[in-house]
């Protein structure tokens, strides 16, 4: 006796199923890790920023050793980031960054001073 043929079609399309939901769910959480990876990287740059702006204002201000945008540059370097602008404009200091993410250049903005 022949097993119907629509049945026997059926038989092993469960495993075909959990592949693939394996595969998605693989896919997915791929792509989360890389987006928290690159928010990471983002937001510890723009920390980094900051806190270089910062310490640019205080030489600026002439409570650090340096020049604000000699320390700005170096901390770029720090940072993995591309130095593009420095202003001092009495004791304001602005920095502009270029960082990579996933490939793409973002630009990171920081601005200190005391009045």
């Amino acid at each position: 006796m022949r097993a119907n043929p629509m049945i026997w079609r059926e038989e092993g399309s469960a495993t075909v199923a959990t592949v693939g939901m394996i595969s998605g769910v693989v896919v997915v959480l791929s792509l989360l890790l890389t987006g928290g990876a690159a928010l990471l990287q983002y937001v510890t740059a723009q920390s980094s920023i900051s806190e270089v702006a910062l310490s640019a204002a205080e030489a600026a201000v002439g409570q650090r050793e340096g020049y604000p945008c000699t320390l700005a540059v170096q901390g770029a370097k720090t940072a993995s980031a591309a130095s593009v602008s420095c202003q001092v404009r009495g004791h304001h200091v602005r920095l502009v960054w270029k960082i990579s993410v996933l490939g793409f250049d973002t630009e990171l903005r920081a601005q200190a001073g005391a009045d």
